[in-house]
């Protein structure tokens, strides 16, 4: 990694990524990534520039500047993005009433994690059961209180401004999270069973049937008869999906279903087909709700009285 005089950093590898072996001795440098300051990206107009106070934590980095004599707070964060291949970042800039003296983050302990030594996952993983994040912040004037909206959070209220209709900003955010990702958060507000929430949660539903698609064939070509695809596969659970199995090279003609097929039988190709994300979605959904469960021991060890039990 390298880091220019303007902050910039450019990740580098030291072999080529289309012959990539292991053990293999370094021979060249190779782009990978450049990566801007926070705030510096090509979309932000004003920069935080002449930061005095900062806050950084899983993901989410709260600077304090100070523009034209007044002191801003900005907010970047990447939990909107936490699978794109590569780094994007949304930002929110407030002004301050006075000059900011201090912040701090309200944090809430997560039990279900904290008794693990795992890295926290994404917080659209775990966004159905934690609270958003609270930033105070003590100014000249008095205190702040800052509420950093989750992504379920942001599509309750496009559901409400919106009542539930097919907006631009309902699109967008269905394209931005994409529609797996999406369509679990649309089902994190469809399941909540509150009276505030009633009108919500029928938004919510209509929006993950809508913006749900279907499951589709695939066309196979000739050549790809005898591969396999890498697709969303649920009946795989506890081996990872084979990226490919070996290809046999075998003529392509119009009697090979009868060549393969036994002798009495057909053979029929049968072409493979993505699932809908309200399929994905649903399985994100479920497979979220338990991942914590995964992460516990079955059994453990207690000494009572000198003795040692197994529970």
């Amino acid at each position: 990694m390298l880091k220019l005089f303007v902050k910039s950093r450019f990740y580098l590898t030291v072999v080529n990524l289309s012959n990539m072996h292991p053990n293999q001795r370094p021979y060249t440098l190779t782009l990978l990534h450049v990566r801007l300051p926070p705030g510096y990206s090509a979309n932000i107009a004003v920069r935080p520039r002449a930061v005095h106070v900062s806050h950084y934590r899983d993901r989410n980095m709260v600077l304090i500047s100070t523009v034209n004599e007044k002191d801003v707070l900005w907010c970047i964060s990447s939990d909107l993005f936490p699978f794109n291949q590569t780094l994007t970042e949304a930002y929110t800039a407030v002004n301050l009433d006075g000059p900011a003296l201090a912040i701090a983050e309200v944090r809430h302990e997560t039990h279900l994690y904290s008794l693990t030594d795992q890295e926290l996952p994404p917080l659209v993983v775990r966004q159905h059961m934690e609270p958003p994040k609270k930033y105070v912040v003590l100014t000249s004037h008095g205190v702040q209180v800052f509420i950093k909206l989750r992504p379920v959070d942001l599509l309750r209220e496009i559901l409400r401004e919106g009542r539930g209709a097919d907006t631009e900003t309902l699109k967008a955010f269905f394209a931005v999270q994409k529609e797996d990702q999406a369509c679990a958060t649309a089902l994190i507000l469809a399941s909540l069973q509150s009276d505030d929430n009633r009108e919500v949660a029928e938004y919510a539903t209509r929006a993950f049937f809508v913006y749900g698609g279907e499951p589709k064939l695939i066309p196979m070509a000739p050549a790809n008869l005898f591969s396999t695809s890498t697709s969303f596969m649920p009946h795989i659970i506890s081996t990872p999906a084979p990226h490919h199995f070996q290809q046999q090279h075998l003529p392509t003609t119009p009697n090979m279903s009868q060549s393969l097929a036994p002798h009495g039988a057909t053979f029929e190709v049968v072409s493979p087909f993505v699932f809908s994300s309200k399929h994905n979605g649903l399985y994100l959904y479920l497979s979220r709700i338990l991942r914590p469960v995964w992460s516990r021991r079955c059994v453990e060890r207690l000494a009572v009285d000198y003795k040692t039990f197994t529970v």
